[in-house]
């Protein structure tokens, strides 16, 4: 048996879990796997949910016998929830095995944290090792940690939390001139596999991680395998880590390479998003790293005038020298509709997913209707030659996101006033559709919720904001339910400045068009 884990582990390491196994009375499997060098196997157990703050007993300290004191074990379940959501694997994999190296394997003379200095069970204190060889107790360490893992000057992650040693942080592109980092990471982007031979090529040389190298010490190392190997997978995750506000993803992608004035569909770049959103470290990191703030929506928004709608002063501040963009419809006055009204589609007692669907005829004044479609007609056209739907063409599609709150405002309030008693948030990404041919339906479907980019909200209904009138076809009509039947419930004819709105869950399907042009806003809105 020692031989073939001596082949396995190596004689090093073969001593060196003898002599702990010999001063300790129990061990956790976790406690194990560190000590046989088994990263991957940590990795695994903290995804099943194991807590990476249980841990075994000395010998011949009975006071304890091994149990962890409750404090040290909420703290233990809440790493784990951080660590499995937005922290590298390999990251916190590290940090469990440098926590069980530190912890003590012998009794100490006198065993008081030096960082709440009080007296500690030796079962409770780590010991840091060179070059302060500072003691103190596991439930004030991962405090620390906790509090300091995702800070932006947050390189390596495990350090004394007494004297705070760490390694300066590493030489970075982001630390140059800012033109110069821009093209840096531009060139290093564009050298990524972007056809599919070189995709394929990609993934051959993609081999199975090692043990010794799964566990990564610092975030520049650890998010570096979860960034994409090729251009398409890079651009979607720099827009993924720029929206959740992770400021280690977001340097690792421009340190990798990455193109800093990449758009979305709505036209934004990652600098407009943060300052949306009012990431401050991830702004200042971007125009360090030469971001162009002058790069606007496909509304003609720029970053300035979405940090200013916004009251984010610091950003602002930052963004001062940007010019103000295009976009003035906010800034103007419209009429106000003389009144409201609302036809309940489907009551909302009957048992059926689209109870409570509605329209609210005049929801905006034909004035704000015109400008939408002056908007409209300034947003980027994206067609999709490929999406069919019953072997017809479907919709144009444009994309506008209103971050500066124009149109839902104006929503919102329509719904205020004929809804009692009801929380109105109309979403900010809004999709033009354009029926431009005869012909064309939408087959029939459920749509999905969206999780509001700004609030801790997840939209409840789909609305539909009817910009021309069409006389004859293209209504959209409320289904019984999805099956070939296609029982119709009720359908509704477009009509300028006609809001409808049902819950995402009430089937419907968009009738074949006959009148021309068909042109409606669709968006999501969360009432409750």
């Amino acid at each position: 048996m020692e031989t073939m884990i001596h082949s396995r582990i190596g004689f090093d390491r073969l001593q060196a879990l003898k002599q702990r196994l010999e001063k300790r009375e129990t061990c956790t499997f976790m406690e194990y796997a560190a000590w046989i060098g088994r990263s991957s196997i940590i990795g695994s157990m903290m995804e099943g949910g194991i807590n990476p703050c249980l841990r075994g007993s000395l010998r011949g300290n009975t006071a304890t016998n091994g149990a962890c004191n409750k404090e040290l074990l909420d703290i233990g379940t809440e790493a784990l929830k951080k660590f499995l959501l937005a922290v590298p694997l390999s990251l916190s994999t590290h940090v469990v095995q440098r926590v069980v190296d530190m912890r003590v394997l012998e009794p100490v003379q006198r065993s008081v944290c030096a960082i709440c200095d009080k007296e500690s069970s030796p079962d409770d204190l780590l010991c840091y090792g060179t070059p302060c060889f500072h003691l103190f107790c596991e439930t004030c360490f991962w405090k620390d940690l906790l509090a300091r893992i995702f800070l932006p000057s947050t390189t390596k992650v495990v350090i004394c939390p007494v004297c705070s040693i760490q390694e300066s942080p590493s030489c970075s592109m982001t630390r140059s001139d800012p033109q110069t980092c821009c093209k840096e990471s531009l060139d290093l982007y564009l050298s990524l596999p972007s056809g599919s031979k070189d995709i394929q090529t990609a993934k051959k040389g993609k081999g199975k991680i090692r043990d010794d190298t799964y566990a990564s010490e610092s975030w520049s190392i650890a998010v570096a395998p979860s960034l994409g190997y090729t251009q398409a997978v890079r651009r979607d995750k720099f827009f993924t880590h720029v929206e959740r506000g992770s400021f280690h993803f977001v340097k690792g992608c421009i340190d990798r390479g990455i193109d800093l004035n990449l758009r979305n569909e709505y036209g934004q770049t990652a600098l407009f998003i943060s300052a949306w959103y009012g990431y401050l470290e991830i702004v200042q990191l971007l125009l360090q790293s030469g971001a162009d703030p002058s790069v606007a929506c496909n509304a003609g928004i720029t970053p300035w005038q979405v940090a200013k709608r916004c009251n984010h002063q610091q950003i602002r501040d930052l963004l001062a020298e940007c010019s103000c963009g295009s976009f003035t419809f906010h800034e103007e006055v419209f009429p106000k509709p003389l009144s409201f009204e609302l036809l309940t589609l489907i009551d909302t007692t009957v048992d059926h997913p689209g109870a409570g669907s509605f329209f609210i005829d005049r929801a905006i004044d034909n004035t704000v209707a015109d400008k939408l479609v002056e908007l409209w007609q300034m947003l980027p056209v994206v067609e999709s030659l490929t999406k069919k739907a019953m072997g017809k063409p479907c919709s144009v599609r444009s994309y506008f996101c209103d971050s500066l709150g124009w149109i839902s405002n104006l929503l919102a309030d329509a719904l205020n006033q004929t809804l009692e008693d009801k929380e109105i948030c109309v979403f900010p990404h809004m999709r033009y559709l354009c029926y431009r041919d005869k012909g064309i339906c939408l087959a029939r479907h459920v749509d999905l919720n969206r999780q509001h980019p700004c609030q801790n909200i997840r939209s409840t209904h789909s609305f539909l904001l009817y910009l021309f009138d069409c006389d004859e076809g293209g209504e959209t009509t409320l289904l019984q339910d999805l099956s070939r039947d296609e029982i119709a419930l009720t359908s509704v004819k477009p009509r300028k400045s006609r809001l409808l709105c049902f819950p995402h869950a009430c089937p419907h399907k968009g009738e074949e068009t006959v009148d021309l042009p068909k042109l409606l806003i669709r968006g999501e809105v969360s009432i409750v």
